[in-house]
C-alpha cells in the first residue's frame, strides 16, 4: 500500500502480512494511521 504525501507522491510503501484476511475495520485503521503523511510535503532529491 503506498503512503502518499500532500502532493500525492509516494512517501513510503506499507506492507502488511497477516495469517488472516484483512477486513474493513483493518483497512479503516490503516488509513487513519497513515493519514497524517498526507499533510507533509516530501522533499525532492537535490541534484
Amino acid at each position: 500500500m503506498p503512503v502518499l504525501d500532500k502532493n500525492a507522491r509516494v512517501w513510503a510503501v506499507f506492507e502488511a502480512r497477516s495469517t488472516v484476511a484483512f477486513d474493513d475495520m483493518d483497512a479503516r485503521w490503516i488509513e487513519r494511521l497513515f493519514k497524517p503523511f498526507q499533510t507533509i510535503e516530501k522533499a525532492l532529491p537535490q541534484p
